[in-house]
């Protein structure tokens, strides 16, 4: 599995450290770092306040959480589509009907 800038997101908000989301991930703390610092580029804000016990989410995080929530609930779907769609591909599909019916049946 790909992980984007959103699913480190949570990783470090649940983790509350970069350098325990970095080993969780198996990333260098460096990575996890810069892809957050990346994403406070792209919101040109600080999402999470930095200390020494690790981090915490600033007001501006706050404030942004419920939007990077559903940001990340629809890439999962989409992965979840995407298997979905793999396993379409390998799947046999039968359908059973009656003869009368099947002779009226027009199947491209």
């Amino acid at each position: 599995m790909n992980l984007t800038k959103y699913d480190i997101f949570f990783k470090v908000l649940e983790t509350k450290t970069i350098s325990q989301a970095a080993k969780d991930l198996g990333y260098s703390q460096s990575a996890v770092s810069q892809t957050i610092k990346s994403l406070e580029e792209e919101l040109e804000t600080t999402l999470f306040i930095r200390q020494k016990s690790g981090v915490i989410l600033s007001k501006d995080g706050h404030a942004y959480l419920p939007y990077l929530k559903s940001v990340q609930a629809s890439l999962d779907n989409l992965r979840t589509k995407k298997q979905e769609m793999k396993g379409l591909d390998q799947v046999t599909l039968r359908i059973g009907t009656f003869t009368s019916v099947s002779r009226h049946l027009c199947l491209h």
